[in-house]
């Protein structure tokens, strides 16, 4: 297999690069380890996946909340990739659960 670009990872990162060489129509390929793209990006059901429910019903496992007005540079890279986004909820109660322990917070 002969390339110009070789990305290990088909995380967040490595996808990025991949779709930069590719709007500049260089050759490159891409390995990865696991069996599914996203790297530590990751949404998973929360209850069964067969059932007919929206996308909504799962929860985030990696590093995907960011708020705009915060993180700029991700925000432009967000509506470049025009990905979709959905509003992070900063009020009402919550629980948190790390290890064994539980911890309840409201904002």
């Amino acid at each position: 297999m002969k390339t110009d670009y070789l990305i290990v990872g088909a995380g967040l990162s490595g996808l990025y690069i991949a779709h930069q060489l590719e709007k500049m129509g260089k050759n490159f390929r891409i390995i990865e380890a696991r069996d599914r793209i996203g790297g530590r990006i990751l949404s998973h059901p929360i209850i069964d996946p067969a059932a007919d429910l929206s996308s909504l019903d799962c929860v985030d496992m990696g590093p995907s909340w960011f708020w705009p007005q915060m993180h700029p540079r991700i925000t432009q890279l967000i509506d470049n990739l025009m990905l979709p986004i959905f509003p992070q909820y900063s009020q009402g109660a919550y629980l948190l659960e790390i290890s064994t322990k539980q911890r309840s917070y409201s904002l």
